[in-house]
């Protein structure tokens, strides 16, 4: 009688190799080769979603001629209607004030493309019960995400904006841009997002590897 022969468990694959682009600044001059390496990647991994924190809109444009041809649903993220940002000319103390958002015919255009666009107020922002107010845990939170960037920031918070939107449900895995940051995450609501079932940061695409802007100096 022929012995039987042991059967060997399937080896359980422990890794995986992908590749890292690392920027030598912050800023918006890395936007079209950032977009273009974060859907490359969600092209790879067959991403259903392709969320992009945009400003004004035109991130999301770009995506759409990266992402043409493919199932992969793209999702803008936009800070909240008349948000105004400040900024100093170089050289003056004195405040520069613009008002930022995707416009109505930008909005209608990105529709008509299939994308979702998602506008609400940013996670971890402060509410202001007083002028100069801040609350330390949020700050805490901002701090510790800006360690890796000020992208990483936006690219957590247009994840939880686009789950709690219901652009994008809980739990799905996609890929996020911002204009110099590119990860792959596994998406949750905001009220979750340090729960064990909450969001998980699972590759670095591509970010800065100086902090130019962040931390606000020419690093060595």
């Amino acid at each position: 009688m022929r012995a039987k022969r042991a059967t060997v468990p399937a080896r359980r694959k422990l890794s995986l190799k992908a590749q890292i682009t690392y920027y030598l600044s912050e800023g918006q001059e890395n936007r079209q080769a950032n977009i273009a390496i974060a859907a490359a990647r969600a092209r790879e991994l067959e991403a259903r979603y392709f969320i992009i924190f945009t400003i004004m809109g035109d991130g999301a444009r770009e995506a759409i001629r990266e992402l043409e041809g493919t199932a992969t649903q793209i999702v803008a993220v936009t800070c909240p209607a008349d948000t105004t940002l400040y900024s100093r000319s170089e050289g003056s103390d004195e405040l520069q004030t613009v008002k930022v958002g995707i416009s109505a015919e930008v909005e209608v255009e990105l529709r008509a493309g299939g994308i979702s666009v998602a506008r609400a107020a940013l996670p971890f922002s402060e509410i202001a019960l007083a002028p100069y107010t801040t609350d330390p845990k949020l700050a805490a939170i901002r701090a510790t995400l800006d360690l890796f960037g000020g992208g990483t920031t936006l690219c957590v918070q247009a994840v939880l904006m686009a789950c709690d939107h219901g652009a994008v449900p809980a739990n799905e895995e996609v890929v996020v841009c911002a204009a110099d940051t590119a990860l792959v995450v596994k998406a949750a609501h905001e009220a979750d997002v340090f729960t064990p079932w909450g969001l998980e940061i699972r590759e670095i695409i591509a970010k800065p590897r100086r902090l130019t802007i962040t931390k606000g100096v020419e690093q060595p």
